[in-house]
C-alpha cells in the first residue's frame, strides 16, 4: 500500500512539474498521468473496491489542491508577458509625400515593393502592374495605410 501512495505522489508529482516548470513537453505529465493511474488501478485489483476509490477520491482530490495552489501561489506570474504594447500592426503613415510625387523603385513592385522619395524609402503599391527595378514611378493615391503608385511612361 506504501508503494501505492508512493506511486501516486510521484504521479502527482510528475504531472505538476509539466504544468509548472516545462509545459509544453508532455511527456513528463502523460507519466505522471500513467504513475497515477497505475497506482488507481493497482488499488482497485488488489485491494479491492474500498480502497481503490480512496485512492481515486485522494488523487483527486491531491491534484486539484496541488493546481489550486499553484495558481494561486503566484508560480504563473513569473512565465507572465507584463509588458504593454502602445503601438498597432500598421501604424498610421507619417509621411511627407503627396500624389504626384515621382520616384525610383529600390525592387520589383509585384505588385509591392520597395520605392525611394525624397531620399527617403518607403513601401508602395501598384495597381496590379508588375514594374521591374529601376524604374521611375509617379504616385497616383495616398490611403491611410498605402501608396499607391504607377510606372511613370
Amino acid at each position: 500500500m506504501t508503494l501505492l501512495a508512493i506511486l501516486a505522489a510521484a504521479g502527482l508529482l510528475l504531472i505538476v512539474i509539466e504544468i509548472v516548470f516545462i509545459p509544453g513537453t508532455t511527456i513528463v505529465g502523460i507519466f505522471g498521468g500513467l504513475l497515477s493511474g497505475y497506482s488507481i488501478v493497482k488499488a482497485y485489483t488488489d485491494f479491492g473496491i474500498e480502497t481503490g476509490h480512496a485512492f481515486l477520491l485522494a488523487n483527486l482530490i491531491g491534484g486539484a489542491i496541488i493546481l489550486i495552489v499553484c495558481f494561486r501561489s503566484g508560480v504563473w506570474s513569473k512565465f507572465a508577458n507584463k509588458s504593454i504594447s502602445d503601438g498597432k500592426a500598421i501604424d498610421d503613415l507619417d509621411i511627407e509625400l503627396s500624389v504626384g510625387d515621382e520616384g525610383i523603385t529600390l525592387s520589383d513592385l509585384r505588385p509591392m515593393g520597395k520605392a525611394e522619395f525624397k531620399n527617403k524609402t518607403y513601401e508602395v503599391q501598384t495597381l496590379g502592374a508588375f514594374c521591374n527595378h529601376p524604374s521611375k514611378i509617379i504616385i497616383v493615391d495616398i490611403s491611410r495605410y498605402k501608396i499607391i503608385v504607377q510606372p511613370l511612361n
